[in-house]
């Protein structure tokens, strides 16, 4: 099963989609409907199954991932 984690900017003005291969980036969106406005694909270069996402400001994300084998147990900090 595939988990998917988002959050919006304290401003309203992103939206961030945590899939577990990328981080999508929605902007100029009209009232609540996201999908209506821009999307930017961040790809993630890590094979960890990815935990959270939030905004630490409204060009800064935080990512956590989980500890499997060896791999993972981390925690991100991604320039938007």
């Amino acid at each position: 099963m595939l988990d998917y984690f988002a959050d919006i900017s304290d401003d309203g003005s992103k939206v961030a989609l945590l899939s577990p291969a990328a981080v999508l980036i929605f902007t100029d969106y009209k009232n609540d409907d996201f999908l209506s406005g821009k999307l930017t694909k961040i790809p993630l270069n890590s094979y960890s199954q990815k935990e959270g996402i939030t905004f630490k400001d409204n060009n800064t994300l935080l990512i956590t991932d989980e500890k499997s084998d060896g791999v993972g147990g981390n925690f991100y900090e991604l320039k938007i």
